[in-house]
């Protein structure tokens, strides 16, 4: 039961890593491309 429940917040920690980091990257695409807008506009 303990093993279970164990697993289980594991794997949310893992999948909410994961969600995290790809939250992180698509931010960071999305500030590289606004700030060559930027650039070009300049």
């Amino acid at each position: 039961m303990v093993l279970l429940y164990g697993s289980f917040l594991l794997s949310i920690k893992v999948l909410s890593g994961c969600t995290y980091y790809a939250f992180a990257k698509a931010e960071l695409n999305l500030i590289q491309s606004s700030l060559k807008i930027i650039v070009v506009i300049q």
